[in-house]
């Protein structure tokens, strides 16, 4: 009784896809096209890659409360250095918790540089990191630092 069943789903189906005819392959790719447009659009008006560049800065470490304050420190060592350049065509994004905050016993917190050119952004990142000696001495904290991000989890 039940293959019976399965018969008449199975026909049903059919003819169902009979009656009505898929899509053309050229309504799809219009309308993917549609989609690729606005996200231009939107990344354009939010600043975002293609038509900015980004660098960003992710603190990790076991314990929360000191990833947000060293975080936080060097998001302001980074606001200082960038004021002391002048570079005002550059923003600084953060920090803020990653989307997935904790991630393999570690909390993560987010940094990131935006701007039109890739260069004048490390020399900023290269100065901020000087000023902030503690990198280097610290155990069980860690910065990684990913210039054009494919992602931002």
């Amino acid at each position: 009784m039940a293959d019976v069943r399965v018969v008449d789903i199975f026909r049903f189906f059919f003819f169902l896809m009979i009656r009505r005819p898929p899509r053309s392959t050229q309504s799809r790719s219009s309308a993917a096209s549609d989609v690729y447009k606005r996200q231009l659009i939107n990344r354009r008006a939010i600043r975002f890659p293609p038509f900015y560049r980004l660098i960003s800065i992710l603190f990790q470490g076991a314990n929360a409360k000191i990833v947000a304050e060293r975080a936080k420190r060097f998001g302001n060592i980074i606001r200082i250095a960038k004021n002391q350049m002048r570079l005002n065509q550059i923003a600084i994004l953060g920090p803020a918790p990653s989307p997935i905050e904790k991630l393999g016993g570690n909390y993560r917190r987010r940094l990131l540089i935006r701007g039109d050119k890739t260069p004048p952004m490390q020399r900023l990142l290269r100065a901020a990191l000087d000023q902030y000696h503690e990198l280097k001495l610290q155990s069980g904290f860690r910065i990684v630092i990913d210039v054009d991000p494919q992602d931002l989890l």
